[in-house]
């Protein structure tokens, strides 16, 4: 049963639009998100887990929120690795093809999973698991690419959109194992109308970080969009209910951060198919006035989205 940090919370664009106006805002929004971390971190702890399984939707921030918890557990005195799923992806030309006639890149079946639950196991049991590892450039998967060892006490933070579908982890003791869900709990409201959904927020985080790492436009972005929620649908959110604490990622002065890049891309935009939808996210986003990126810490997680992400590296080790 999910423990929840809190509620969906219901932010009154007006308080944040006066709140936003001051850096100290920023930094306490921060702060709050470190400690809900430092709080799954003491609990992974307490429950004398192994394994950490991480699952969450496109751009709730995965794969900030399993390095923040994994440095979490290491200032608590026990090391911890980072292990993506990514790593185990079968050759693409193994993979299901959806109804449009393409590869579904949301479906269970695009990894390989007798190798995660072998890896695993081998890794409660034995200490060490051989880890393959994914060509994202050929699309084509090398096993036993590299080996994986951890010491007694030490945490692997698993990660990834698949982590907490049960046919995963099988072959794995359940005590050894914490579950966890990544999520975005807020939304923001005038008055009682609901302008800003935490699907907004996402759509957004995506869009910015596509056209920044990928060179995707917001069209091409928006494109995919529909197709990622049916497969969250299917394959990530009937799992939510199995995770022992579900992760709040979101930041409430985000929108203000936001704004300004949305009004650009919104102004570049010349047409097309998805400038309804783009257009309709700038306005929302307009109120909330503008936060420059120099006030976001280095560490912070919304920096996996605009870029300049610094974390502690000593004694952390991330697979893939």
């Amino acid at each position: 049963m999910i423990h929840y940090f809190d509620p969906k919370k219901q932010i009154p664009m007006e308080e944040t639009i006066r709140l936003v106006k001051d850096r100290s805002f920023v930094d306490a929004c921060e702060a709050e998100f470190e400690q809900r971390v430092e709080t799954v971190a003491k609990e992974v702890v307490e429950n004398g887990c192994s394994l950490v399984l991480l699952a969450g939707p496109s751009a709730s921030g995965k794969t900030t929120s399993a390095r923040k918890v994994a440095l979490a557990l290491k200032a608590l005195g026990h090391p911890a690795q980072v292990l993506s799923l990514d790593n185990f992806f079968k050759d693409m030309v193994n993979y299901p093809i959806g109804e449009d006639g393409l590869p579904d890149f949301e479906h269970i079946d695009t990894l390989d999973i007798e190798e995660i639950n072998h890896c695993l196991k081998d890794l409660t049991e034995k200490g060490e698991a051989g880890i393959p590892m994914f060509d994202f450039r050929t699309k084509t998967s090398h096993k036993d690419a590299m080996r994986l060892r951890i010491k007694p006490g030490e945490v692997v933070v698993v990660e990834g959109i698949h982590a907490l579908n049960p046919v995963c982890s099988s072959a794995v003791n359940e005590k050894h194992m914490y579950k966890m869900y990544v999520g975005l709990r807020s939304e923001y409201y005038d008055g009682d109308k609901r302008v800003i959904a935490t699907r907004d927020l996402r759509i957004t985080r995506r869009i910015v970080r596509d056209a920044r790492d990928r060179g995707h436009g917001p069209e091409e972005t928006l494109s995919m969009w529909r197709k990622i929620m049916d497969g969250e649908e299917r394959w990530i959110k009937p799992f939510k209910k199995d995770a022992r604490v579900l992760l709040n990622t979101a930041m409430d002065y985000e929108p203000a951060l936001f704004a300004s890049t949305l009004r650009k891309l919104d102004e570049e935009q010349a047409g097309g198919a998805y400038q309804e939808d783009l257009h309709r996210l700038a306005e929302a986003f307009a109120p909330m006035g503008e936060i420059p990126f120099e006030w976001i810490p280095e560490k912070s997680l919304l920096r996996e989205f605009i870029g300049g992400l610094v974390l502690e590296q000593e004694d952390m080790v991330e697979i893939g």
